[in-house]
């Protein structure tokens, strides 16, 4: 029982770490998420009712990979996300997005 107990243990800690991915808070007064926190995930906390994507749509990468943001709502209000030709994403309290570039506009998925 107590190995079966540890090799639960080790498995979720597993989970939890095998994503690498650097995280950043976004300030209550910030308006826009900046084009420099791409590939990270942006935690919102008492962000600002309406947010911002990069009005010009990242390029790919050197090596061919489109900018994405991963964008986690931690509270207590609806965030909007806006950015260009009309796209616009709701996000809810405890809801995580990802938004990636293409071409000229934007696309959310689930990360």
């Amino acid at each position: 029982m107590t190995l079966f107990l540890f090799c639960i243990a080790l498995f979720a800690g597993q989970l939890n770490t095998s994503q690498n991915e650097a995280v950043v808070r976004l300030p209550p007064h910030v308006s826009a998420i900046p084009t420099s926190d791409g590939g990270k995930m942006v935690e919102l906390l008492y962000a600002a009712p309406s947010l911002s994507l990069p009005r010009r749509v990242p390029a790919a990468d050197a090596d061919g990979k489109a900018w994405y943001v991963d964008v986690r709502n931690l509270g207590p209000g609806e965030v909007i996300l806006e950015g260009v030709e009309g796209f616009v994403v709701h996000l809810q309290p405890k809801q995580v997005v990802r938004i990636r570039a293409a071409v000229n506009t934007y696309t959310v998925t689930k990360p």
